[in-house]
């Protein structure tokens, strides 16, 4: 009976934390179900359905993060689920691995926000980590940007927690931590280098003037933090080293030698909302709430340095390379941007609206109410931007707007669609969507098909052999032309429209 007790207080006191624990779960349940797109289809059946060796030694593409594919392939074979077929009808199960991972960085984040800043600022930050875009689009996708955010978390954590503190156990979870986060997507190598420089010259600053700087050097807990780091590089490169393609000489990830000019344009226009996008009231009063605190010379603290480094370090870095990575390679260093959004937000209000806000739990609410309000207006405008593709022939897919997010049910439409198909046996054209999205859907329900892109898709010549058939397009406005009649089967417009179309 006691424990019980102990344990309902200690809830009690973690009520805010439960709750929004609960509302990140609850906001990705129908993530679960998700339908899988194109990307995900090809890990899953390449790395993920294939002999544990393709996910650790296949690098033929950058679409094999093989750390988080080697626990898919793994996890897969321990449950029984040997096809993606069956795993269709459930993704369920595959999908709250992904979920686990998000949970975990949760909790990472609050922990780190709460440790150096305070509990205050620590819900805030996780209010905005929840109610961010692009986390929300990529927390439970089939790749492994969420098991990287996740990693990521852990590392940086204990790097803090090592530079206040030494410890053994800190020093091999950043190791390992270190080692698996680059092993699991060589951009997060990023990620780790920006931390290593930035711990080395703060290593160097905390020297300097000293008249025994060797031995401060060589005693200093920031070496020992550095020489752990240093051997999760060294592991990860081992481990690089075993894949029968050479992953840092491959042409999706070797340097295309890019103007600094055209990238910094690139990432300037992209790396931030869209001008119609709701985030950006959060976005300038944290920005605004940051550059008010450094003018008014308050201390913002080692923590913030560092994840500010974590943002902008990982561009330079590309920068200096002249690479082209793309912009979900970001995804990681999400929770140290939106714990310094919080930090510029909580200070602002606090500062220019202290009677307003003289209760924590007033701040907390309105951030609450702020944080959501622009969650629930941001998916209502990428629905109707999506859409508004559909109808209009555009295609969205970029950190914000993706179009498998929303009106996108390959598995119910092509279910529906066997029963027409089975009762009325016509030729089937998929013209459009991505090769490895539709067509296993099709191929699920065994339904025979051809796949054509649109600029090699020829209606007439079609139908000047087939008198009437089917067509399975993400753009049906395409095929409303003269000479042949055209009804759409599915009853509401969508990614997958099932076209039929027939001669007058």
């Amino acid at each position: 009976m006691d424990k019980m007790k102990n344990l309902y207080s200690i809830a009690a006191g973690f009520f805010p934390e439960i709750v929004l624990l609960l509302l990140f779960i609850l906001i990705h349940i129908g993530h679960l179900q998700a339908d899988f797109w194109n990307d995900e289809i090809y890990s899953l059946t390449h790395f993920s359905f294939a002999p544990i060796e393709n996910a650790l030694l296949d690098y033929h593409t950058t679409n094999n993060h093989i750390f988080y594919n080697l626990i898919n392939n793994i996890y897969l074979k321990i449950l029984g689920v040997s096809s993606l077929h069956e795993l269709m009808d459930a993704p369920c199960i595959l999908r709250i691995l992904p979920l686990i991972y998000g949970l975990i960085a949760l909790i990472y984040t609050y922990m780190i926000a709460r440790r150096y800043f305070s509990r205050t600022l620590a819900l805030i930050t996780l209010i905005l980590l929840i109610t961010n875009i692009p986390y929300y689009n990529f927390a439970l996708q089939l790749r492994g940007y969420g098991l990287s955010t996740m990693l990521l978390t852990i590392v940086i954590y204990h790097t803090l927690a090592c530079i206040q503190s030494i410890k053994i156990k800190d020093l091999f979870i950043i190791s390992s931590s270190v080692t698996l986060l680059n092993y699991t997507i060589p951009s997060n190598f990023y990620f780790a280098t920006s931390l290593f420089l930035f711990l080395f010259f703060y290593l160097l600053f905390l020297c300097r003037g000293s008249k025994e700087y060797v031995k401060d050097f060589i005693h200093s807990s920031t070496l020992k933090v550095l020489v752990a780091i240093a051997l999760g590089f060294v592991a990860s490169f081992i481990l690089y080293s075993l894949t029968k393609e050479s992953v840092f000489s491959s042409q999706y990830v070797s340097n295309p030698d890019l103007s600094i000019t055209s990238q910094m344009f690139f990432y300037w226009s992209y790396l931030f909302p869209s001008k119609y996008s709701f985030a950006w009231i959060i976005v300038l009063l944290g920005i605004i709430g940051v550059l008010y605190k450094l003018v008014k010379k308050k201390k913002l603290g080692l923590p913030v340095y560092l994840f500010g480094m974590l943002f902008f370090g990982p561009l330079l870095l590309i920068i200096f390379r002249g690479d082209e990575a793309p912009l979900r390679v970001f995804i990681p260093m999400i929770p140290f941007a939106m714990t310094i959004l919080a930090i510029g937000i909580h200070f602002i209000l606090t500062e220019y609206f202290e009677k307003l806000f003289k209760k924590e739990a007033s701040l907390i609410v309105f951030v609450f109410m702020l944080g959501f309000g622009v969650f629930i207006g941001e998916n209502y405008r990428i629905n109707k931007q999506l859409l508004r593709d559909i109808e209009s022939g555009g295609r969205s897919q970029n950190i914000y707007e993706q179009y498998y997010t929303a009106h996108y049910n390959p598995k119910n439409e092509m279910e529906k669609f066997s029963i027409i198909y089975r009762s009325n046996p016509l030729p089937v054209f998929v013209i459009g969507c991505e090769p490895h999205g539709i067509t296993e859907y099709l191929n699920k329900y065994q339904i025979d098909y051809s796949r054509f892109e649109f600029q090699n898709a020829n209606v007439d010549s079609l139908l000047y052999n087939n008198t009437r058939l089917y067509i399975i397009s993400n753009h049906p406005n395409k095929f409303q032309k003269k000479g042949f009649n055209t009804k759409r089967l599915n009853a509401a417009l969508n990614y997958h429209n099932i076209l039929l179309l027939e001669r007058k």
